[in-house]
């Protein structure tokens, strides 16, 4: 017996074509680096079919945001909820929304100020010079990395000089009375943090690009010859990037963004989410889950933790869905971590509303372990999509035969009568094979 793929009665149609991939048109791409970043009109396409104007979405791993900008861009309320303070606060500065971008520069230009002794010092100085500079300014000390960093502590990812910059740069910006304005800098600062470490090396593959190590293979890893940046250069560049976006966003949200009203993002567990969110009152969820052991969020943002004075208790580690990580998790426990955030989204949705979950695992076995998990919940699965991606990751490249080349966003229905499934007849192992192949 196969699946059931009857639709309700005058209900939506699922979307049966994949989209161009387009992510790096969007108008927040470049605000702040982030892992395995959903392509935006992707996710805007999924939103308008499925979730009616003013309607309410709900990312509850919501990672950099994508899927909230989205929502509110296209007039639909939404709430994210993320484990990772890290995420939590790079969707709520993308979000943001009306800023004003005259006490921005007014800021900047007071950061500036301060801190042109010291960037001209240090382009100046030489080895000596800067190892003898006493350093009196706050920055993260004997913060240990993960086991499998190249580095153990999080200082010691930084040349002398960027070191001494950044320490001085964040002093500044602590000093700005204006919060709004404050928050945005940091932003811009945490967004230069991998850029700033030897963690980045120049691609040979592209003239005059790179990229750091944590967004190539995942872990804290150092190049052979690591290229050392200017940080006040980096961080000119990349407040000029938020003012952007900032701009763009005041023109596109500034009339439907209202404070707790058409948006919130929360730093919490999946688990949780009817703390946040009243039962059969979401319209739609789209979000793609983390993967079990391919990306272990919390070890990889130690070091933005670490400068932006974010905690991360023993609790919030126990509750993340991962496996192996510093906590060496094995799949049972991440299985029960999805298990139990999935029900949540079960309850909290509306009947006859969507689910699209977005899966990009090399692992046949664990597709089954989530589809047979959501039938068990309650969920009619409809149908899945081959979504490309917008380019090849790093890992694609590297391993062609192991890694998927495109996305799935499986779509799965609440019904307005709970019961369990027959097994799909689909055949999901073969589609993930050929992707494998592709």
């Amino acid at each position: 017996m196969a699946d059931s793929v009857i639709l309700a009665p005058n209900t939506v149609e699922p979307i049966r074509r994949a989209f161009p991939a387009e992510k790096a048109k969007a108008w927040h791409y470049k605000i702040h680096p982030y892992y395995t970043k959903q392509p935006s009109n992707v996710v805007g396409e999924y939103i308008r079919h499925f979730c009616p104007e003013g309607g309410l979405v709900v990312d509850p791993f919501c990672g950099s945001g994508v899927t909230a900008i989205e929502a509110l861009t296209n007039r639909r309320r939404t709430i994210c909820l993320d484990l990772d303070p890290l995420a939590v606060f790079i969707t709520r500065m993308t979000c943001l929304t009306p800023v004003d971008l005259n006490a921005f520069w007014e800021a900047y230009r007071q950061v500036e100020q301060e801190i042109k002794p010291i960037v001209e010092f240090v382009r100046k100085a030489s080895p000596k010079e800067l190892d003898d500079y006493e350093l009196k300014e706050w920055y993260p000390q004997g913060v240990k990395l993960p086991s499998n960093a190249d580095r153990g502590y999080v200082e010691d990812l930084f040349g002398r000089a960027q070191l001494i910059t950044l320490a001085h740069l964040r002093a500044a910006i602590m000093k700005v009375d204006n919060q709004q304005a404050r928050e945005l800098l940091l932003f811009a600062f945490s967004g230069i943090l991998a850029r700033a470490s030897i963690t980045y090396g120049i691609d040979p593959r592209h003239a005059g690009g790179g990229d750091s190590g944590i967004f190539r293979v995942y872990r804290y890893w150092v190049p052979p010859k690591p290229d050392y940046r200017d940080v006040w250069g980096l961080f000119a560049t990349r407040a000029r990037l938020v003012a952007s976006a900032k701009e763009r966003s005041n023109t596109l949200l500034r009339d439907f963004i209202h404070g707790g009203e058409t948006f919130n993002a929360y730093c919490d567990s999946a688990e949780n989410l009817l703390k946040y969110i009243h039962e059969g009152t979401v319209d739609y969820i789209y979000t793609d889950p983390p993967y079990g052991a391919h990306i272990s969020y919390l070890d990889l943002g130690t070091m933005w933790h670490a400068w932006l004075g974010f905690e991360v208790t023993n609790e919030m580690r126990q509750r993340e869905a991962i496996e192996g990580g510093e906590q060496q998790f094995d799949e049972k426990h991440y299985l029960e971590v999805l298990q139990k955030s999935f029900e949540q989204m079960f309850y909290a949705l509306k009947n006859e509303a969507w689910l699209s979950l977005v899966f990009h695992h090399k692992e046949t076995n664990l597709w089954y372990s989530l589809r047979d998990m959501l039938r068990y919940i309650g969920f009619n699965y409809v149908n899945c999509v081959a979504q490309p991606l917008a380019k090849q990751t790093f890992h694609k490249i590297k391993n062609p035969l192991r890694v998927l080349g495109e996305s799935l966003i499986v779509n799965f229905q609440k019904s307005a009568e709970r019961k369990i499934s027959q097994p799909m007849s689909l055949p999901m192992a073969n589609i993930i094979r050929m992707l494998l192949s592709g």
